[in-house]
């Protein structure tokens, strides 16, 4: 958000799956469990093929964070890095791997700009925390799944 951080809050005992499995949470039981949720953000969820359980029923699904204005947003496994354009291109791929991440593409918007793969058994959010060399990180940025209302 052009230079800002944005606070996202986790909903520690919901996940969203894509196939069914488990006892789907209805959207009213959901908003009970957040109710700061934008109930209309959930029902865009369900009709994109989401269904949001208990964690404990679909441990690997995504996780469901809320941001402060109650919009929903689902974790994945990806994030857009920038590394320092002092390091070349090489040394910033090093840097990343070396940290556990996986470049899965270069972006060519300005130098050493990657969207990479978190390291196994954690979200793109978790994985900001990851990166140890912020003297080296311009900027790291979650990939998250919303909702983009119509215009």
């Amino acid at each position: 958000m052009r230079g800002k951080q944005v606070h996202l809050r986790e909903l520690p005992d919901v996940a969203a799956v894509r196939e069914p499995r488990g006892t789907p949470i209805e959207a009213r039981t959901l908003s009970s469990i957040a109710p700061d949720a934008a109930l209309s953000h959930v029902r865009a969820f369900e009709q994109a093929g989401w269904t949001f359980v208990p964690r404990q029923q679909a441990a690997d699904g995504a996780k469901v964070y809320l941001r402060p204005n109650g919009r929903v947003a689902l974790g994945t496994n990806r994030l857009t890095v920038r590394i320092a354009p002092e390091l070349s291109e090489p040394e910033a791929r090093n840097l990343l791997e070396g940290e556990g991440f996986t470049v899965v593409q270069q972006l060519r918007m300005a130098p050493n700009v990657f969207v990479v793969a978190a390291p196994e058994g954690h979200d793109s959010v978790e994985a900001v925390g990851r990166l140890t060399v912020p003297d080296k990180v311009e900027f790291a940025e979650p990939e998250l799944i919303e909702m983009i209302a119509g215009r």
